[in-house]
């Protein structure tokens, strides 16, 4: 929002520099905080998760602890959406199993360790058109793209 803010400012004082009422100081300055804000979810330092993807399943370490769920145990696969983007994480795959265990990975960590493949080879029948329709959403959203049946 102050990024919006300090662009409108910088558009306003420009026109007024432009027609001679007071100088391009302000803009300057209204487009470096432009810059500042729009720069700002980068300075800081990123949360990182450690996860793996292998023959046993999927384990996430956070700095909250460690969460593990084998793909013999996975009952359901959703993505989660939010409005964070883009300048947060807004796409996040949960596997969970049936004794109420749960992995939250978000996006960013899913592409590294090629999470999509891996379910789509672990688990029959992922549900390619929910995952297309979770990937395009911008707005809050629970997707459910996987679940234990009793033929699965």
């Amino acid at each position: 929002m102050y990024l919006f803010i300090a662009v409108g400012f910088a558009v306003v004082s420009a026109f007024g520099a432009y027609r001679g009422k007071y100088g391009w100081r302000l803009t300057e300055w209204a487009l470096g905080f432009a810059a500042f804000f729009y720069l700002l979810p980068w300075l800081g330092p990123r949360r990182r998760e450690n996860v793996q993807v292998d023959d046993g399943g999927v384990i996430v370490v956070t700095d909250r602890g460690r969460d593990q769920v084998r793909w013999a145990e996975v009952t359901r696969a959703r993505i989660i959406t939010t409005s964070a983007g883009p300048w947060g994480e807004d796409v996040f795959f949960v596997l969970e199993s049936a004794e109420g265990k749960s992995c939250v990975i978000p996006h960013d960590a899913a592409v590294r360790t090629k999470l999509l493949d891996e379910m789509q080879a672990r688990l029959a029948g992922v549900d390619d058109r929910k995952v297309i329709q979770a990937m395009g959403s911008t707005s809050k959203g629970d997707f459910v793209i996987w679940e234990l049946t009793a033929t699965s």
